[in-house]
């Protein structure tokens, strides 16, 4: 089965949104920090602000990604856009009738939940610097 694209062309796309968004890359980390200091410290609206921090970053995904950079490349970009999208306002939906408590309380499950954001955070942007720079010297 032939990918109806290279991974050049995904490299590109990913390139060329890094670049169209650069100063909103920064205002994400502070947010994201932002939420995790919420998390943490058990603040009552934590569970809220996750969830709506997690829409907005759905919607962010589905509109910008998959519809304006992703579609004109793969007829994927499509139903991946309206699947994001929904998630979305499953998470909205979520944030008005909160039942999952976000908090980190010390147990296996927070730590490996504080490596993930963790690695979200620092951890994957290093490996993608990494293998950029790999990439180009190919």
């Amino acid at each position: 089965m032939n990918a109806p694209f290279t991974i050049q062309k995904f490299l590109v796309i990913f390139e060329r949104i890094n670049g169209a968004m650069w100063p909103l890359h920064l205002v994400s980390y502070g947010v994201a920090a932002a939420v995790l200091v919420l998390v943490v410290g058990k603040h009552r609206s934590s569970r809220s602000l996750v969830y709506v921090w997690l829409a907005l970053l759905w919607v962010f995904a589905g509109v910008v990604f998959h519809w304006i950079y992703f579609r004109p490349v793969a007829k994927a970009g499509v139903p991946l856009a309206i699947l994001f999208m929904a998630q979305a306002s499953i998470f909205l939906v979520a944030a008005y009738h909160p039942r999952t408590v976000f908090r980190f309380d010390g147990t296996l499950y927070s730590w490996f939940g504080l490596l993930l954001v963790a690695f979200a955070l620092g951890g994957y942007p290093t490996v993608a610097y990494l293998v950029r720079g790999n990439i180009r010297q190919a």
